[in-house]
């Protein structure tokens, strides 16, 4: 059984598609929230909510820094098969885009995340 999920895990995260947006990285962006609070609001807030629940509107986050607040989106359609999917999609997302641009979307079979960590 423990094998079996930790198959299921792999397979799902394996097929999964990231694409960056085009344009400037985060540091050219205007009010772009920090890695670390967007870890927070994914893994304290979003996941723990919504990782179930077929919602295809924005969700805005705010963090509000010392010298002006910042803002950040996500959108999600389909559903994950569990908490942990949606914890390693965030992950899979943030992770190769955040320094080369101001948001992404991720892809698998049953769900679509895009999250966009610059104001608009």
């Amino acid at each position: 059984m423990k094998l079996t999920t930790l198959l299921l895990s792999l397979t799902a995260t394996a097929t999964a598609t990231t694409t960056c947006y085009s344009g400037g990285p985060t540091s050219e962006g205007t009010s772009c929230i920090s890695k670390l609070a967007i870890k927070d609001f994914w893994s304290l807030w979003y996941c723990n909510y919504r990782w179930n629940i077929n919602y295809g509107d924005w969700d805005m986050w705010i963090n509000n820094n010392e010298s002006h607040v910042e803002r950040g989106r996500v959108a999600k359609t389909g559903t994950f098969n569990g908490m942990e999917e949606c914890l390693d999609a965030f992950k899979e997302l943030v992770e190769p885009c955040y320094d080369v641009a101001q948001g992404g979307y991720l892809t698998t079979a049953n769900v679509s995340l895009e999250a966009n960590w610059c104001q608009w």
